[in-house]
């Protein structure tokens, strides 16, 4: 899927050092949303599913989007258990 090729993982770097603020997930959350939903044109679309249906795994009937601030968790996370 290209927003997780693309859009998420453009700030998986920058995740494995920094957690992250809200709003900087917030933000991302709505480019890629918008993304998802409209691509290239600005033409309105309806939201048909909400934010976190669309991050569900695909095998819980999500599209499988990668959730950020988790992620974001995740990495960090990871880095500590390495120090140890």
């Amino acid at each position: 899927m290209l927003t997780n090729s693309c859009l998420s993982s453009l700030p998986i770097f920058i995740m494995g050092f920094y957690l992250l603020p809200k709003g900087i997930h917030q933000h991302m959350d709505s480019v890629r949303g918008n993304f998802f939903r409209k691509g290239t044109k600005e033409n309105f679309k309806y939201h048909m599913a909400s934010w976190e249906m669309l991050c569900r795994p695909k095998d819980q009937g999500g599209v499988g989007i990668i959730n950020t601030r988790i992620m974001n968790e995740c990495l960090l996370a990871l880095e500590d258990s390495e120090k140890t």
